[in-house]
């Protein structure tokens, strides 16, 4: 998914509609669920059981959405014995209570994301307007070609893309044009 840089107002206007829809499901689902430590378990109330429904269909675009902005989906945790290990927040979204991570953590993420997206909204609608953003679009894409190619006859595309002749050869498609 691209950076939510590069893309134009609509994506960035879309991203930013799901990244709100998916925030209110999760408000709603932890107001309407509660952990409790000795079954090491949330009970469920019938609004918190839709709205877990719609954040398991939502979450790994979500997941992609908030990953485009750079907010790290991360977080450090320490356990028995001094372990400690890095948690997802989004995708363990169920079971961060077992983590001792605050429902708040998880509100937080999707707040810094808006806010990455609402930051840029000007810019978004700047860059859709520009041709010379387009046409630089074009070209990329143009340069990526070869490599589609040979992805899609099998061979790794992303080590190729990153040789020393990959990189020479994506100069040469960006220049010539």
């Amino acid at each position: 998914m691209k950076s939510y840089k590069d893309i134009p107002c609509w994506e960035n206007k879309k991203r930013l509609n799901q990244l709100r829809v998916f925030r209110k499901y999760v408000v709603a689902y932890y107001e309407n669920s509660t952990f409790h430590w000795e079954n090491n378990a949330r009970a469920e109330e019938e609004n918190a059981k839709q709205a877990r429904h719609e954040i398991d269909l939502m979450i790994e675009e979500v997941h992609e959405i908030i990953r485009a902005t750079g907010v790290p989906l991360s977080v450090l945790t320490s356990g028995m014995g001094n372990y400690t290990q890095n948690i997802d927040i989004l995708h363990n979204l169920f079971e961060i209570d077992t983590y001792q991570i605050k429902p708040n953590r998880v509100i937080t993420l999707l707040n810094r994301a808006i806010g990455a997206y609402q930051s840029d909204r000007r810019k978004s609608v700047r860059r859709t307007l520009n041709p010379f953003w387009w046409i630089g679009r074009f070209l990329k894409s143009f340069a990526h070609m070869p490599f589609r190619l040979i992805g899609s006859a099998g061979f790794d595309r992303a080590r190729a893309e990153d040789s020393i002749l990959g990189r020479l050869i994506k100069t040469i498609f960006l220049i010539l044009p």
